[in-house]
């Protein structure tokens, strides 16, 4: 095959040797050829020059930042700028350059260049301008900020962190509509947003709309987590959602399922802060018993001032205190047995503290949890033998129930006769003593929580029934009074 330019010689070679009067119309197609062809070597070469000359100039101008040459770098950024035909990747670059020199005021024109207010830009220089704003008054400063950041998070829903920047930013001067807007365009692909949306429903006051966002939140990442169990961003923000609900133990669990994957100790960290939130609601009498077995947890022992009732520990730095023995399994088994009692998952519960209680036999507060879940069973069974009692269906054989308290009363006794002193474990030892039909002893132990502190409409209605069965109206219908007073 001839190639272009030996093809056009052979032509001419042959065209000038030629006679004919037609050559003169022959060259024409030639002569056009041969114009593009060196043409088109003279705009390659001039490229290739201009390509050399941009890369010496750029290096020049780096080398000139390097040697703080605030003269010689603008002049060489400049050179480099007319060769690329003003190309934003060198404009941003040379503006850095400026703004790293000191040159805030260049570097900021240059930056304004790229990323105008009025209109999206380039999206690096909207991101430098909103991360260096150059304004005093914080109201202005916000605005600045979110007109660039809007740019960059514009139709898309890649930015994350800048949006969220923006959604703080109108969180804070309440712009929730804005908000709300926001996150809904990211929601399919972060669920967890909806937590976002239920505080901001908060905020404006829509509690029950609040509520409903975080539930269907809890619902959407509820199979992500049965999915894939060891995703622990995804478990803990499915437990922030519990909390957000007020479902402080339903979050233990789903954060203590998940600690056979957590390498790095961070799901601990969240179930002290989450049991820091739940032992803030409970009453004064409560938190004086959480802190009294955190302690003993611990110590193995209770100092002559806990015995006194009185303790300065600050409640998140025992429970990690705690996390740090090797009670640290009994204490996780135990919270995830008290929030599957919660959930109403007996079976479960049941299962978790019997395996703390192997762990630690003689554990006071695994012991009154284990009696209570028994308590629990066999109130359950009791109940389901009465509606077949009802619905003319044979009796239950409730042999079970019988071995389920007389279970639950050799559990909590032995964590009253360690810790006396605790009025939850009375409460639990009532309860079982009024279930096994010792309504004198069963009322001795409520007295005394009543008498500690510890005053809730279960223990009154149980007074109530005691009484009655015991033939007092006037002491049953006092309690009852305080039982219906607590709804």
């Amino acid at each position: 095959m001839i190639n272009a330019p030996y093809g056009l010689m052979l032509f001419f070679f042959n065209w000038v040797r030629s006679r004919s009067v037609l050559r003169i119309f022959t060259a024409v197609p030639a002569f056009v050829l041969a114009s593009v062809f060196l043409w088109s070597m003279v705009i390659s070469r001039s490229a290739e020059r201009r390509s050399l000359l941009l890369n010496e100039y750029l290096e020049s101008a780096r080398h000139a930042v390097r040697d703080q040459n605030i003269n010689a770098s603008r002049l060489d950024y400049r050179r480099t700028q007319e060769l690329s035909n003003n190309s934003e990747d060198v404009t941003f670059e040379y503006a850095e350059a400026m703004f790293s020199l000191g040159q805030t005021s260049d570097s900021l024109q240059l930056m304004a260049g790229l990323a105008p207010i009025n209109k999206p830009g380039y999206i690096p220089a909207h991101r430098f301008l909103a991360d260096h704003v150059q304004i005093e008054d914080p109201l202005k400063a916000d605005k600045f900020r979110a007109i660039h950041l809007s740019h960059m998070v514009r139709d898309s829903t890649q930015n994350r962190l800048e949006r969220l920047e923006l959604v703080r930013i109108f969180a804070r001067y309440k712009e929730f509509d804005l908000v709300d807007r926001l996150l809904q365009q990211s929601l399919d692909e972060y669920p967890e947003d909806r937590f976002m949306r239920a505080t901001i429903k908060a905020r404006m006051g829509k509690i029950e709309d609040a509520r409903a966002e975080a539930s269907l939140a809890c619902d959407v990442l509820k199979p992500f987590v049965a999915g894939d169990p060891a995703n622990i961003d995804r478990r803990t923000q499915l437990a922030q959602g519990h909390v957000f609900l007020g479902e402080f133990l339903k979050a233990i669990e789903v954060l203590a399922e998940g600690l056979p994957y957590d390498a790095d100790g961070q799901l601990l960290e969240s179930i002290a802060t989450t049991y820091t939130h739940w032992y803030s609601l409970l009453t004064p009498s409560q938190q004086q018993s959480q802190l009294r077995c955190l302690h003993r947890l611990v110590y193995r022992k209770l100092s002559d001032d806990e015995r006194a009732g009185q303790t300065d520990l600050a409640t998140t730095d025992l429970f990690r205190s705690a996390m740090e023995t090797e009670q640290r399994d009994v204490i996780l088994l135990a919270l995830l047995g008290t929030a599957n009692a919660a959930s109403g998952d007996l079976i479960s519960a049941e299962r978790s503290l019997r395996a703390a209680l192997t762990i630690a036999p003689n554990e006071p507060t695994v012991s009154n949890n284990l009696a209570w879940v028994l308590s629990r069973r066999a109130t359950e069974i009791q109940n389901q033998a009465q509606d077949n009692n009802d619905s003319g269906s044979p009796l239950l054989d409730v042999s079970d129930e019988q071995l389920l308290l007389s279970e639950a009363k050799v559990l909590v006794d032995s964590a009253v006769r360690l810790m006396p002193d605790v009025a939850d474990f009375r409460e639990t030892r009532g309860q079982v003593l009024y279930q096994l039909g010792l309504h004198n002893e069963s009322i001795d132990d409520l007295r005394h929580c009543l008498e500690s502190g510890l005053s809730t409409k279960s223990i009154h209605q149980t007074l109530a029934d005691s009484f009655n069965i015991l033939g007092q109206p006037d002491d049953a219908h006092r309690h009852s009074e305080f039982a219906r007073r607590m709804n």
